[in-house]
């Protein structure tokens, strides 16, 4: 007989964000219609983001993370391939910017966090850090 435990619990987490994943699938499509790039990633993220600053409830299972943050992975990881090395050295001088600009905030958003909100240094340096935030959380809800 097959264990249904694990089964249940996945129509459970499934149950808590069904909200989020058809509104996703509806801006995916609508991402491929109007031709964004990552239509998939972008329009569901974008259609979720403007449904959020509305009255209506979304609510995400923080189990299901870990398998979107894989399929984002697969997603964007797909995108890169060898042609990309060939244009490398039309993107060097905002490369490089991009990196210092992103040492200079995360410099200066730890120092405020530190000073100002009273945060401990590290836990102002992981705040501080751009684009981190949801892995943190996740692995700190687990």
């Amino acid at each position: 007989m097959l264990n249904l435990i694990p089964f249940k619990r996945l129509l459970n987490e499934l149950n808590i964000s069904y909200k989020a994943l058809i509104i996703g699938v509806i801006g995916g499509y609508i991402g491929t219609l109007i031709g964004l790039p990552l239509p998939w990633l972008l329009g569901a993220l974008g259609l979720n983001l403007c449904i959020a600053f509305t009255n209506f409830k979304i609510e995400f299972s923080t189990k299901l993370l870990n398998p979107v943050f894989l399929m984002v992975g697969i997603i964007l990881g797909g995108t890169l391939n060898v042609s990309l090395l060939y244009k490398i050295h039309l993107w060097i001088f905002s490369s490089m910017a991009m990196v210092v600009c992103t040492i200079v905030s995360t410099i200066l958003a730890g120092y405020y966090f530190v000073k100002v909100c009273k945060f401990d240094k590290f836990i102002a340096t992981l705040a501080a850090l751009p684009g981190a935030f949801v892995p943190i959380a996740a692995a700190l809800l687990e």
